[in-house]
Formats: structure tokens, C-alpha cells, sequence
């Protein structure tokens, strides 16, 4: 092959593993979940999907499902608990990526009336 022939076919090749890893990481994106936890509703099991109809009981449990690009949605509740994610945590507080991480969000509470 010549030069400008080599040149091209490296240049679709590097352009087509470009493309495929955009297109994994843009479905990885879609294919987030999200799991909740709520240590004070009925029938909230680590057994459980960690959906709001049947929800987690502990964040660990929650960490222990999620995979990068999750997001775990913590209700209002009182959690004694140590947290240890085994993914995403460290990559984020790394500064990298967001979808190489594990989101752990607070739910938003109603005002409390006194």
C-alpha cells in the first residue's frame, strides 16, 4: 500500500474503536439505574430490587447493586451504617468521570410543621 492509502485505512480504523467506545459509553449512560433506599418503609428488604415500591433497607446494600452511572436515591431516615462502594467512589473523588461513578443523592424531605 501506499503512503496516503496506509494513512487512510489507519484513520477509519482509529475512527471506527472511537466511535464504538462512544457508542458503549453513551449506552452505558442509558442504562443507568436508579436504587432507593428507605430504611422506614414496609416491607423494605436488602432482598428487595431497591425499587420505590420495594425498597433497599440499607445504603450498603444499595452500593452493593449500583454499577458506574447509577444512581442511589437515599429517603429520609436515620442509616447507622458504614458505607463501603465497591466501584465508582474512588474514580470520582479522583476527579474523573462521572460515568465511571456511583451517585449517591439524598432525597429531597418535605418542610417539617412544628
Amino acid at each position: 500500500m501506499k503512503g496516503a492509502a496506509m494513512r487512510n485505512v489507519i484513520t477509519a480504523v482509529l475512527a471506527a474503536v472511537l466511535l464504538t467506545g462512544c457508542l458503549a459509553a453513551l449506552a452505558d449512560q442509558a442504562a443507568a439505574n436508579t436504587f432507593v433506599v428507605n430504611n422506614q418503609a414496609t416491607g423494605a428488604s436488602d432482598k428487595n430490587p431497591g425499587t420505590s415500591a420495594k425498597p433497599l433497607k440499607t445504603i450498603q446494600a444499595a452500593a452493593n447493586l449500583a454499577r458506574p452511572g447509577d444512581t442511589i436515591l437515599v429517603q429520609t431516615g436515620i442509616y447507622r451504617e458504614e458505607v463501603i462502594p465497591p466501584r465508582g467512589a474512588l474514580r470520582r473523588l479522583r476527579g474523573e468521570s462521572n460515568l465511571l461513578s456511583v451517585l449517591f443523592r439524598g432525597a429531597r424531605s418535605s418542610p417539617r410543621r412544628t
